[in-house]
């Protein structure tokens, strides 16, 4: 359980690390002690289950996304990448554009979860979304060119989102 747990922090965040825990055989490590004892320790299941998903999703933090708009329900492609910091999602028109020319930019603090959405809600595949913490923040709309891309993205932003909390609260 502990083991499991750390490897959970250690890989949180830190790409390098990722790779190094995979790399001296960590996945196969914490797949053995589900084998071993997650049947019967609830705590091992669940922490193994959090290491494999924290190693598994090695998330870009950039790349083509399509945004929903509120007003309108229509969907516009853009490009959608994390500052270097983590806490700011920001969408602009084309790879090509840097950062500072993003056309929107939002807080990851102000949000609190990110997930996803069933195709038949949004009328497209890969979607998810951004629920702010103000109930008089827009719900924030997204799809990925695919289901795992979908994931991928999910879970860097909830990261993301955690990550500001927990920074918040020391």
């Amino acid at each position: 359980e502990w083991g499991c747990a750390a490897l959970v922090n250690l890989a949180a965040k830190n790409a390098d690390n990722k790779k190094a825990i995979a790399s001296a055989g960590g996945v196969e490590a914490v797949v053995a002690a589900l084998r071993a004892h997650g049947g019967t320790h609830a705590e091992v299941a669940e922490e193994g289950c959090a290491a494999l998903q924290s190693l598994a999703f090695d998330a870009d933090t950039e790349g083509t996304l399509w945004k929903c708009s509120a007003t309108t329900k229509l969907w516009w492609s853009c490009y959608a990448r994390l500052d270097s910091k983590r806490k700011v999602l920001l969408l602009s028109k084309s790879q090509a554009d840097t950062p500072t020319a993003a056309t929107k930019a939002v807080a990851l603090s102000k949000y609190v979860l990110c997930h996803e959405l069933p195709e038949h809600y949004v009328k497209r595949a890969a979607a998810f979304e951004l629920v702010p913490v103000d109930r008089d923040l827009p719900v924030i709309v997204l799809a990925a060119d695919g289901t795992m891309a979908s994931r991928k993205w999910v879970c860097a932003l909830q990261e993301s989102i955690d990550f500001i909390t927990d920074d918040e609260e020391e």
